[in-house]
């Protein structure tokens, strides 16, 4: 399985200068979703975090298409007259 995230999910022009911006927000994002996704099990020492990571995916996909859309968007309206 692989997650894209920043450039490589929304591409936008090289000369935008959001791609790390982008990324960044992703990155933090994610970090969000992972967390409220994560379970713990056992009790003391054997207590293990687990993660629902199909559902943290998509909730992330969820929250990022609408941004992801509109960076491209613009993207591709700088090269249009």
């Amino acid at each position: 399985r692989t997650l894209l995230l920043g450039d490589c999910a929304h591409t936008v022009k090289p000369y935008f200068g959001l791609g790390a911006n982008s990324a960044l927000e992703d990155v933090q994002i994610l970090g969000r979703v992972l967390d409220q996704h994560t379970h713990a099990n056992g009790r003391g020492r054997g207590r293990r975090h687990c993660i629902d990571l199909t559902t943290a995916v998509r909730e992330y996909s969820k929250r990022q298409a609408g941004e992801a859309a509109a960076l491209v968007r613009m993207s591709r309206d700088l090269d249009r007259p």
